[in-house]
């Protein structure tokens, strides 16, 4: 991976209360935080909204129906769940 190109692009709130940056990742123009959203592996964190949420949000869904990666065990599943709940309820 040393020799692929990295790109980091900031979100229009570059920082969240805590000071820790916000951004998406991506390696040869492929974003990194959607392939993994797409996988299952972690979710959309729609606090401090970005240009591509909609679409991060609707791969999350089709990885939960899918019941890819966490969306597999039904404990981290519940665990997900109220996250999400709790994010939502912050964005309101």
């Amino acid at each position: 991976m040393a020799d692929r190109p990295i790109r980091v692009m900031l979100h229009s709130t570059p920082k969240d209360r805590y000071g820790r940056y916000i951004a998406s990742l991506y390696i040869d123009n492929q974003d990194l935080g959607l392939k993994l959203i797409r996988e299952g592996l972690v979710l959309a964190y729609i606090v401090y909204p970005f240009p591509t949420m909609s679409l991060y949000l609707q791969e999350q869904g089709l990885a939960r129906s899918g019941h890819k990666g966490l969306w597999a065990n039904k404990d981290v599943t519940a665990r997900a769940l109220a996250l999400m709940s709790e994010w939502q309820r912050r964005t309101e």
